[in-house]
């Protein structure tokens, strides 16, 4: 999926814009706390993963330029971006103004040939350096799993859809159903992380007073906000610095988390490795949600996230003395995490849950998370 974004084209810059007022969708409109985030964890690159980095065209000064602003990321998520001249790479640039501006979203990067690129900047040599910053910003946004802003389900924007279509068909010639999905789609719930909306974001559109019917607006957003740090780190988790590094632990080779289905409940097995994790506790826990990826809410408290109220098992690994684990790796799978039937209020008939998987290990008095997998389908059909 190719993500786009309106600054890519001249005319914008003429429009006139409004700054925050009376007139802002909610009262949470200011809030660009902790856990402020459109992202997509589905689309995540390992943690700490080296993305390599390919220009296909510009100018040396153009291609510092960029990777200086998009290396901002950086300071906020343990993910580094390298450039490379040759050979395969994750991600692939393209300068041409007249394409405008768009990238593909996290992992989706995987799926595009090493021939095409993976990104196009609708910028130049020329281009005032207040937009390349923004730019290359908000496109790598994009590569590292983020999504636009204004979808946000929780922006209470109030959209004139004639103002914008008329707009974008005259200036960017986009069709009715490019608008409907870039300008007026919204994610589910579940891509906001349990936040509120921020429109000091980088990966905010800006909005025209006369895009909205009550003279709501956004300005250019030329930098990351408070809420864009927080995402970010919070999909890119760096190691603390009150982490004990001596028992440092880390999970690796995550690749599947298979369910079985028995008499009473479920079973989910993870596969993966944990290393360097003597003595230490290790946690894992599994979370569920409905097909639409909107959490599941305890009602007993026996299977609970107590911090969320969302349905989760856990279960701690067998860990001690142990410098490496490799779990359900062999033939047999011997670690499996359990959950009731009855705890995941099925409906009768068929019933579409999605569940993910958090590793978390403990230093001192507190717990960190070690890795979160990607949503996992099931149905389960009830009687």
């Amino acid at each position: 999926m190719l993500i786009w974004t309106t600054d890519s084209f001249a005319q914008v810059e003429k429009m006139c814009w409004t700054t925050f007022s009376e007139n802002a969708p909610s009262k949470k409109v200011f809030d660009t706390g902790g856990t402020r985030g459109m992202a997509d964890k589905d689309k995540r690159w390992d943690n700490g993963q080296i993305l390599l980095v390919k220009f296909m065209n510009g100018s040396p000064y153009l291609r510092n330029k960029v990777m200086e602003y998009a290396k901002t990321w950086e300071q906020y998520a343990n993910i580094k971006l390298q450039v490379v001249t040759s050979g395969a790479s994750h991600i692939r640039v393209q300068f041409d103004p007249s394409l405008g501006s768009y990238s593909s979203v996290g992992t989706d990067a995987l799926d595009v040939d090493q021939s095409e690129h993976t990104m196009n900047l609708g910028i130049d040599s020329l281009t005032d350096e207040n937009y390349i910053r923004r730019v290359s910003m908000h496109e790598f946004g994009h590569t590292l799993g983020l999504h636009h802003e204004h979808m946000s389900p929780i922006s209470g924007i109030q959209w004139n859809k004639p103002a914008v279509y008329k707009y974008y068909m005259d200036t960017a010639k986009w069709d009715k159903a490019k608008i409907d999905y870039n300008m007026f789609y919204t994610l589910n719930v579940s891509y906001t992380n349990g936040t509120s909306y921020d429109p000091y974001s980088i990966m905010h559109y800006p909005l025209p007073r006369h895009f909205t019917t009550n003279g709501f607006g956004v300005d250019w957003n030329t930098f990351l906000s408070e809420g864009d740090k927080a995402i970010i780190a919070k999909l890119y988790p760096k190691i603390p610095a009150d982490y004990n590094y001596s028992l440092k632990a880390y999970c690796s080779n995550f690749c599947s988390a298979p369910a079985a289905r028995i008499d009473s409940g479920l079973v989910i097995y993870p596969i993966m490795n944990v290393q360097n994790a003597a003595l230490k506790d290790v946690q894992v826990l599994v979370y569920f949600s409905d097909e639409n990826r909107i959490p599941i809410k305890d009602v007993n408290g026996a299977y609970v996230d107590r911090a969320n109220g969302q349905i989760c098992t856990p279960r701690k690994l067998p860990m001690s003395y142990l410098n490496s684990y490799p779990v359900n790796q062999g033939s047999e799978w011997e670690f499996g995490v359990f959950i009731p039937y009855k705890e995941l209020q099925l409906k009768k008939g068929t019933n579409n849950l999605k569940y993910d998987v958090k590793v978390y290990t403990k230093s001192g008095n507190n717990w960190y998370l070690m890795y979160e997998s990607k949503y996992y389908d099931i149905s389960i059909v009830a009687k």
